[in-house]
């Protein structure tokens, strides 16, 4: 099985955020979710880090073109060292993860960063996650999965004690 060596993603001086794809087994859904950060106009550096079987993966690294840089961690790393993997490739102080199943509201990631960048005593900024499904052609969001209300809480113990709960 081939292993990209892990190295740091470099980004242009001054850039501030760096969005980070998880891909796993999922060609389409993440082709699918760079086209539309390519339509929104997403200002910032995009990468996906990709842990999909072989063939899978090559299909993806041969398909994302100019659309975003591409990494592969190996079909066999776990989801949680992935995620420390990816967390030490980023060379910008702050990042962003957008699973490839997910929709991502650009404008809110930037309100998110513009939040923490005010805000320095924050390390995390997260608003809502939305349950949504495709009926008949209808896009509906019947569900609020996550929202934490404190993120502006006085105090930090408290702010991390409701982003983890």
């Amino acid at each position: 099985m081939r292993m990209s060596n892990p190295q740091v993603w470099q980004t242009a001086p001054g850039e501030l955020l760096t969005a980070v794809i998880p891909a796993h087994n999922r060609v389409r859904e993440c082709l699918a979710l760079l086209r539309y950060l390519r339509l929104c106009d997403f200002p910032h550096p995009v990468v996906v880090a990709d842990s999909s079987r072989s063939d899978g993966s090559s299909a993806l690294q041969s398909a994302i073109g100019d659309l975003a840089r591409y990494q592969y961690f190996g079909s066999r790393i776990g989801q949680y060292a992935k995620l420390a993997q990816i967390a030490q490739n980023v060379d910008t102080p702050y990042i962003v993860l957008m699973p490839d199943d997910d929709i991502a509201f650009p404008h809110a990631i930037e309100a998110a960063l513009t939040f923490l960048r005010h805000h320095e005593d924050c390390v995390a900024a997260h608003g809502y996650s939305l349950r949504f499904g495709l009926e008949r052609g209808d896009f509906d969001i019947y569900q609020v999965e996550h929202f934490i209300p404190t993120i502006d809480d006085e105090w930090p113990m408290q702010r991390y004690f409701h982003l983890m709960r």
